[in-house]
C-alpha cells in the first residue's frame, strides 16, 4: 500500500506535468508556473508544497482580455532558488523537456 506522502508527490508531479511549464524571464528569473481555473485546487496544491517545505506564491486571477466571458485563471509560482532545487529533488517531472529545462535553470 502507498503512504500518504508518496502519493502526495506522485500527485504533485503528475499536475504539474500537465498543468505546469518552466519558465525563465531573463537573468535570475526563473520559476515553475502552474496554472488552474480552479483556485481551490492550486490551494489544495500549496498545501502540498507546504508539506515538503516548499513555498509558492498564488497570484490571480488572470482574466483573457480577449475573451471577456472566459472563466479567470489562477497560477501558483516556484521561484526561490532553493524552492526550485528542493522541488527538483522531492518531486521533479517525469515529461522530459520539463524535467531538462528545470535542469537547465537550476
Amino acid at each position: 500500500m502507498i503512504d500518504k506522502m508518496s502519493f502526495t508527490i506522485g500527485w504533485l508531479q503528475a499536475f504539474a506535468d500537465a498543468e505546469g511549464y518552466v519558465g525563465s524571464r531573463g537573468k535570475g528569473r526563473r520559476e515553475i508556473v502552474i496554472s488552474n481555473t480552479l483556485e481551490e485546487l492550486l490551494i489544495y496544491y500549496q498545501e502540498g508544497l507546504k508539506a515538503l517545505g516548499i513555498y509558492s506564491s498564488l497570484c490571480g486571477p488572470y482574466h483573457h482580455t480577449d475573451m471577456p466571458n472566459a472563466t479567470p485563471i489562477y497560477r501558483l509560482r516556484i521561484q526561490r532558488i532553493e524552492d526550485l532545487r528542493k522541488w527538483a529533488k522531492l518531486v521533479g517531472f517525469s515529461h522530459p523537456q520539463k524535467r531538462d529545462k528545470l535542469e537547465s535553470i537550476i
